[in-house]
């Protein structure tokens, strides 16, 4: 058992969930993301006008497209010619993807709403 002194002082993390829904591919994807995140950051900012950091945010893709997704999914991938020295000085993110596409209806899961939510984006624009 660990006594309570010992025990390391618990720190709050707050972090943002950045969602993007995508129904067609989306080169830009990133772009879109960074300017998000700058958005977040200063409407955070305003809100927190003591704090002196921002909380991480984690991008998160939701894509239910017909094509497969091949867009970049770092930020250093949109920028060429990308010099070795000038990589720390340009921003570096990823997002991550959560492709519906190529699942069957049976293997999406979840709740009942997660998977009627997941449902309908797949079948959107069918008939």
């Amino acid at each position: 058992m660990v006594d309570p002194a010992d025990a390391p002082a618990t720190l709050a993390l707050h972090i943002y969930i950045l969602f993007e829904h995508k129904s067609r591919t989306d080169y830009w994807v990133l772009l879109q993301l960074l300017r998000y995140i700058l958005l977040q950051g200063e409407a955070y900012r305003k809100q927190h006008p003591e704090a002196k950091t921002l909380p991480p945010v984690y991008p998160l893709v939701l894509y239910h497209g017909q094509r497969l997704w091949r867009m970049p999914s770092d930020f250093h991938a949109l920028i060429r010619p990308l010099p070795e020295a000038l990589k720390p000085f340009v921003p570096q993110f990823r997002y991550a993807l959560q492709d519906l596409s190529p699942r069957s209806d049976a293997e999406i899961m979840g709740d009942v709403l997660t998977r009627l939510v997941q449902l309908a984006l797949r079948w959107i624009f069918s008939d």
